[in-house]
């Protein structure tokens, strides 16, 4: 057998296969779907300006979250996020002051997907967080970690497709200012379900 005719059956082969994984991905790649995490946050708390004793900035996290796609390269998803609690020990005056605060985001973002296989893809997302960190303030003004911010977001992630409806996810989320003086990163695991 030449090398010509190796070629055309190999080359058939490959189209057939290239068109099958097209079908697969686009049959994945499209219509509602929920989903939900859970993961630890990592928490930054800037500009004090009041000195540092101790600091817990990482938490458990929690995410649910749905959305749309309408193909590979577009979507828009929504969620809300429970942050956890970041706590901030300074010096106030002679004194030590732990501060606590609890954080939590809802955020609207654009989506898009990278096929690698038809089990596995890469995903990313780019939107607004409407950011909060909540408690009862015993910090100076100028060092008050609480309030509410608006702010660009962005993810990253990657999930593998166990089923058609079902799969896992791993997702990297920045939702820059919570506050003022908080911003706020998630590593999370979940599963995702379309519909």
């Amino acid at each position: 057998m030449n090398r010509l005719q190796f070629a055309a059956p190999l080359l058939s082969m490959l189209a057939i296969s290239s068109a099958w994984a097209a079908n697969v991905d686009a049959a994945q790649a499209t219509g509602p779907y929920v989903g939900g995490a859970i993961g630890r946050t990592s928490f930054s708390a800037r500009n004090l300006g009041l000195p540092k004793i101790a600091s817990d900035e990482s938490a458990q996290a929690s995410k649910v979250y749905g959305g749309y796609r309408f193909s590979d390269l577009v979507g828009v998803e929504a969620g809300y996020v429970r942050l956890g609690s970041a706590i901030e020990t300074l010096t106030v005056g002679n004194q030590a002051v732990s501060q606590r605060v609890t954080a939590r985001s809802l955020y609207v973002a654009a989506t898009s997907r990278l096929p690698l296989s038809t089990d596995f893809a890469l995903t990313g997302k780019a939107g607004v967080s409407f950011g909060k960190s909540s408690s009862a303030n015993l910090l100076p003004a100028s060092a008050d970690m609480t309030g509410s911010k608006r702010s660009f977001m962005w993810g990253i992630g990657a999930e593998y497709q166990l089923t058609d409806a079902i799969a896992l996810t791993a997702d990297f989320d920045h939702f820059g200012q919570l506050s003022n003086k908080v911003r706020a990163n998630l590593f999370s695991a979940g599963v995702r379900y379309r519909f």
